[in-house]
């Protein structure tokens, strides 16, 4: 039997605010009719749009996707606008009802996305930078704004900020890749959370003038080399001198 559908007219899109309209629970938003669920996706879609367009904003297109650009006016971290935009694969609008092709699941789809980068701290200028914050101070023991005010000029301050920033911004590029070589889980929304080890040990190679790719690699060839100076004899798979037993 088909699933009945509410109409539920203007009241509940226009009534709505986009913070009550994500609030909606799958099976509601599932009972409204075409039109209304398209009204719902369109109100709730301009303002994930924005979001968008404001990180855009500061960042700027590598082969690796998004990353904070010189002019920027807010350093912040791009693990949201990446995911949304595929690592900025996604051109223009990310989010829509024309995306969605007037298709129910697609809507209901896209509105599901909606839901996830307007809860993502990294989608807002202020959450972003503050992510950001607290990644420096895992790797540097400091932020950007704490650094710079050692240097004494404005070219001094430019400097230090360039230099902490390429080198986080690589550090954590192959931190993702080793997640990624490792199997392990690499929430799209907050990438980089970890072992501080294992980013102590890529910031030195990156510091040492590796690339990511680079840097990677000799982590796990050191990873490789551990377990093999400490690993159990296995008497199933390992040769053993027996002499002498």
């Amino acid at each position: 039997m088909a699933k009945k559908q509410v109409k539920h007219g203007n009241f509940a899109v226009n009534g709505l605010t986009v913070k009550q309209i994500l609030s909606l629970q799958p099976e509601v938003i599932n009972s409204f009719d075409t039109a209304d669920m398209s009204r719902a996706l369109r109100t709730v879609a301009l303002a994930a749009n924005k979001r968008v367009n404001r990180l855009r904003q500061q960042a700027k297109m590598t082969k690796e996707g998004y990353r904070g650009k010189k002019s920027a006016v807010h350093n912040v971290a791009m693990d949201a606008l990446n995911a949304v935009t595929k690592d900025g694969s996604v051109k223009g609008n990310v989010f829509g009802v024309a995306q969605a092709e007037g298709d129910r699941n697609k809507m209901l789809s896209q509105i599901s996305q909606i839901r996830q980068f307007m809860g993502a701290k990294t989608s807002t200028i202020k959450g972003a930078k503050e992510v950001r914050q607290a990644r420096e101070r895992r790797l540097f023991g400091e932020t950007t704004e704490e650094a710079m005010k050692r240097g004494k000029t404005k070219k001094e301050k430019a400097e230090i900020k360039a230099k902490m920033a390429s080198t986080a911004s690589q550090t954590y590029e192959a931190f993702r890749k080793y997640l990624q070589y490792n199997g392990l889980p690499n929430n799209n929304y907050v990438r980089f959370e970890g072992s501080e080890n294992i980013l102590g040990l890529l910031k030195y190679n990156v510091n040492s003038g590796d690339d990511p790719e680079e840097a990677l690699a000799k982590v796990i060839q050191e990873e490789d080399a551990s377990y093999q100076a400490n690993k159990t004899p296995d008497p199933m798979t390992d040769s053993f001198n027996l002499s002498g037993y």
